[in-house]
């Protein structure tokens, strides 16, 4: 049987742009918590999301790979209505 190995430069957008909805996820689990120690770690976690999708974006412009608008609006809304739940 063989894989379907998807292109290392579609990886590289759906990496990109899932990273931005990882990060408003994290935005929307923060403010559900009243714990500060947990909140700080959740604000945390969301910086160092945003930090990661910065250096993917980094690679992507090293190999011209274009940010795809689709995976941005997808991924935005994604990240948006899991951080609003």
């Amino acid at each position: 049987m063989q894989s379907k190995a998807i292109p290392a430069s579609s990886s590289c957008c759906v990496a990109y742009s899932a990273e931005s909805a990882a990060a408003f996820a994290y935005v929307g689990h923060a403010g559900s918590v009243d714990d500060s120690t947990e909140k700080a770690a959740l604000a945390q976690i969301e910086v160092d999301e945003w930090e990661h999708r910065e250096s993917v974006r980094a690679i992507m412009r090293e190999y011209d790979i274009p940010v795809s608008r689709f995976l941005e609006l997808r991924f935005f809304v994604i990240g948006k209505m899991i951080g609003a739940s």
